[in-house]
């Protein structure tokens, strides 16, 4: 089921996720249908059947609660942080990214790490709270770049250029760029025009579109626009 919702065919996911679960439940496995529980809670999401995904995240993390610190466990805190802000419960999704900090091993999971801060910068911007929202994407970032994380990289840059696009702060010291976003992104795409085979996505595109026009830059707003559509 996960390698069908990569794909992006979740009602075949859906399908197979579905007899997992039942297949689990009829052994009486905790772990296993915890598992199962938060796969299926993970479709629920994306398939926009957000009750469904909580009831089966919550469940997941009752049965998951003899396994607190196990990386399921980890990852059910986080689906259903993820939840919060897709429904716009940003104290909620606020608190779960917390939860997940306070599980998470920087030095053996600085994935998961990045993960929670990186919620906790989505949170707290749309609480209103951009300083706190800036301090943990930078921190984030910071891991990223000790790690050698390239994507994790790229993709904080992006939320450091939102953060900077929602309200007036403090520009970086070795701004190179006409404003704070501009800055962040053009590292975002410089970042990934490093690694090979990369495709940088195309709402990276239209964020340096808009940079652009932001600044009356309107052919390299265009150029950006254009390349987004490629992408």
């Amino acid at each position: 089921s996960e390698s069908l919702a990569t794909l992006s065919d979740l009602d075949a996911a859906l399908k197979w996720c579905e007899q997992g679960l039942t297949l689990a439940r009829s052994l009486g496995w905790p772990a296993s249908v915890g598992l199962a529980l938060m796969q299926m809670g993970d479709l629920m999401r994306q398939l926009l059947r957000h009750d469904e995904a909580r009831a089966c995240l919550q469940e997941a993390l009752l049965l998951m609660d003899p396994l607190v610190g196990s990386r399921n466990h980890k990852n059910t805190l986080r689906t259903l942080a993820q939840l919060e802000l897709d429904v716009g419960h940003h104290l909620a999704a606020l608190q779960c990214f917390i939860r997940l900090e306070q599980c998470v091993n920087q030095q053996s999971e600085p994935d998961l790490m990045i993960k929670a801060w990186l919620g906790q910068a989505h949170a707290l911007t749309q609480l209103g709270r951009a300083q706190e929202a800036l301090d943990k994407a930078l921190v984030a970032l910071a891991l990223a770049r000790e790690r050698g994380m390239v994507e994790s990289q790229i993709l904080l840059l992006g939320v450091l250029a939102k953060i900077h696009n929602e309200v007036s702060l403090p520009t970086p010291s070795d701004m190179t760029a006409g404003s704070p976003a501009l800055h962040y992104l053009e590292q975002a795409t410089t970042l990934a025009a490093t690694v090979s085979g990369y495709q940088t996505s195309a709402e990276l595109h239209t964020q340096v579109a808009r940079a652009h026009a932001a600044l009356g830059d309107y052919r390299g707003a265009y150029e950006q626009a254009l390349a987004s559509v490629v992408a």
